[in-house]
């Protein structure tokens, strides 16, 4: 068994009833969501925060997984939470918003909060690249290293993308976004204007597309990796007005 890479550890938080379920992005680890997870922790929620399948140990073993692996975990965690729980939040971070629709559409849940969300199928030009690459024998894109402004600050995430697995994020998505509209749930959509990694078309498209109370906010110091960027206070302050807004 691989092991796990410092700081890309799992984290169980058992407090009130209310639970929050956080939700990494594709290539990261529970490190990008770890300081928003204590500090709902701190508030004495119930936290939950999943290391999903593939993630926060070789990039060997994500690219041996898919999507279904990953909705597989949160589905999981969420059976765990939710048995402890009386209301559940989900915060969701880039494909984790993705993995969090998905959820939503099957599970119960009070309300949602998205940063950087990665909810629609990428361009086809670049699933084109991605495609021909994997036929050349190509099965990871190197990456440019973690997406955040803040100096000094590391995410524990894998240097390159599979591209393979990437592929089934976009059959996915393709089926996904269609249906974001069937999201009636209160909504809170944080964007980075400088997000290196996602368009932030995707936040606006969400917001458009949602028919539950929804509301944005944008992260103008931050990154794609914005819950460890300057706006990381921020962000907590407003998780934990929308998580007390949404479970009153």
């Amino acid at each position: 068994m691989t092991a796990v890479i410092p700081g890309a550890e799992p984290l169980s938080v058992s407090g009130n009833g209310i639970g929050v379920l956080f939700v990494h992005g594709y290539t990261g680890s529970p490190s990008s969501m770890r300081a928003m997870a204590l500090a709902a922790a701190a508030e004495g929620y119930t936290v939950e925060l999943p290391r999903l399948a593939g993630h926060g140990t070789c990039v060997e073993d994500l690219m041996a997984t898919e999507w279904a692996d990953w909705t597989g975990d949160l589905e999981e965690a969420h059976e765990h939470l939710r048995s402890r729980v009386e209301r559940l939040v989900i915060v969701a971070l880039s494909a984790g918003a993705g993995w969090a629709s998905w959820l939503t559409l099957r599970r119960r849940v009070n309300g949602l909060m998205f940063v950087n969300p990665f909810v629609l199928p990428l361009p086809e030009d670049l699933i084109a690249q991605a495609t021909d690459a994997i036929d050349s024998g190509i099965e990871l894109a190197p990456g440019d290293g973690p997406d955040i402004a803040k100096p000094g600050v590391a995410e524990v995430a894998y240097d390159g993308t599979p591209l393979r697995p990437l592929l089934s994020i976009q059959a996915a998505l393709e089926e996904l976004a269609p249906r974001l509209g069937e999201i009636d749930v209160p909504v809170l959509i944080a964007t980075s204007p400088q997000d290196h990694v996602i368009d932030p078309v995707n936040s606006r498209v969400l917001a458009a597309r949602v028919t539950g109370p929804q509301r944005t906010i944008t992260l103008e110091d931050s990154y794609h990796v914005a819950t460890q960027d300057h706006d990381q206070a921020f962000l907590i302050s407003e998780m934990l007005g929308f998580i007390k807004e949404v479970t009153s």
